[in-house]
């Protein structure tokens, strides 16, 4: 059975079980080193899931976050900051770079479709000047 040592809220208030958000940010240990951060909404699915790919990690630690944005923040900086030796060497660096840059290409990748719309429209509005022009004359 794994302990659960910290449940907390930012400000340290203890929660219980039933008072968690939907998103936590969590760490999981072996003894007392540290070697794991993350954030999920589904937290014990997520735990499970790390049991079952092999993690040997004897307790964990869990803090309350307000949305998933200010999860993968708490997250980033958790592993930024603490940096635990089973995250990816860049995962701290995720939510100054990778959400911003995952936004860009959305963003590109919108902007490339409205273009191709509005060239669409374009088209779609000769094609029917021409139509109009044969039935109207």
């Amino acid at each position: 059975m794994l302990a659960q040592v910290g449940v907390k809220r930012r400000g340290g208030e203890v929660l219980t079980r039933e008072d968690l958000r939907e998103w936590v940010v969590y760490r999981l240990f072996k003894g007392e080193k540290l070697l794991y951060v993350g954030m999920s909404g589904d937290w014990p699915a997520r735990l499970r899931t790390h049991l079952s790919h092999g993690v040997e990690f004897d307790r964990y630690e869990l803090e309350d976050a307000p949305s998933k944005e200010a999860a993968l923040a708490l997250e980033a900086n958790a592993i930024r900051d603490e940096r635990p030796p089973l995250n990816s060497p860049n995962a701290g660096r995720f939510w100054d770079n990778g959400v911003i840059a995952r936004h860009e290409r959305l963003i590109r990748g919108l902007e490339f479709r409205i273009q191709q719309d509005q060239r669409m429209l374009e088209r779609l509005r000769g094609e029917l000047e021409t139509v109009v022009k044969t039935l109207t004359a």
